[in-house]
């Protein structure tokens, strides 16, 4: 457990790689200040795995329509989500690097849609 808030802003919640070989991250401060309290995105408490999940095995990614840096990667019925599984997982990431990006906001959703531009990425079926 971190013992003060810097230390906590360099441990993640998340750090994982998207199949397109790109190294993702999102820190713990950012889980839980940014995507729990200040988004409001609550139901996404305890669902780290699920967002992990999107991110590592999506069934599409989307280059996004608002930001040449961002990508929105989907994925329904995501593993170990508390949500109902008929919903889909969006993430919301932003390049940081060559092959690296960060989690910007996550939630559950009815469909594949919203902020989306090209698609990058469709897992086959």
């Amino acid at each position: 457990m971190p013992k003060n808030e810097n230390e906590m802003s360099n441990t993640y919640a998340i750090n994982t790689k998207d199949p397109l070989g790109n190294t993702i991250t999102c820190t713990t401060a950012r889980w839980n200040e940014h995507i729990l309290t200040d988004s409001g995105h609550t139901i996404m408490g305890g669902n780290e795995k699920a967002v992990e999940d999107t991110l590592s095995n999506p069934d599409s990614i989307y280059q996004s329509s608002q930001s040449k840096s961002r990508t929105v990667y989907f994925k329904e019925g995501a593993r170990d989500s508390t949500y109902n599984d008929a919903l889909v997982t969006k993430v919301i990431t932003e390049r940081t690097g060559n092959k690296t990006r960060k989690v910007v906001s996550a939630w559950p959703q009815k469909s594949v849609k919203g902020g989306i531009a090209d698609v990058i990425y469709d897992k086959e079926k």
